[in-house]
């Protein structure tokens, strides 16, 4: 797991009325590290973030099925197809026919795997989720409380949130770089 440098402890809670603005100015700063570091992994590798998520879990544990990295991505089983056919015609995952039961695929990666997967530096798995694991366990239950809060009252303009929490950051960030 890649190190996420220690920080100061934060500013003084600001007056009042500054409050929401200084909280939106958290996600922007957020944002701003997020797309930074996904563009430097594009950069580096040509891929998106979503795919170098992918190519990382896959280099983890070689013989995941389809399921199983979606499932570790947080990601619909159609979303992790449509990677893996991407990264497949790339050269870089392939596809295992199971010895017993020849309807099972595994996934492993291909040496151009490997290689892409070294070209980048800092967290391949997104910055954001990395430094979420990096949070104390009690930090984290209050950073989920806090944003269940503010998700619920963003409910009605979101038309399916379902699809919208099983996207890849990477794709909603930039959705040029097809990450899906």
């Amino acid at each position: 797991m890649t190190t996420i440098p220690q920080l100061a402890p934060p500013p003084a809670v600001a007056p009042e009325q500054d409050l929401p603005l200084a909280v939106l100015q958290k996600f922007r700063l957020i944002i701003a590290a997020m797309q930074e570091q996904y563009r430097n992994m594009y950069r580096q590798s040509g891929l998106s973030g979503a795919q170098l998520w992918f190519l990382k879990e896959v280099g983890k544990e070689p013989g995941l099925t389809l399921g199983q990295v979606a499932q570790r991505l947080t990601i619909h089983q159609s979303t992790a197809s449509n990677q893996l056919e991407k990264l497949a015609r790339r050269g870089l995952v392939q596809r295992i026919k199971g010895d017993t039961d020849r309807r099972v695929t595994r996934l492993q990666l291909t040496p151009a795997g490997h290689a892409a997967l070294g070209r980048v530096t800092g967290p391949t798995r997104g910055l954001l989720q990395e430094t979420l694991l990096t949070l104390p366990r009690d930090e984290l239950v209050r950073l989920d409380h806090s944003l269940a809060v503010l998700v619920q009252r963003l409910e009605p303009w979101l038309d399916d949130a379902d699809q919208a929490a099983h996207t890849p950051l990477a794709s909603l960030l930039n959705p040029s770089q097809g990450g899906d």
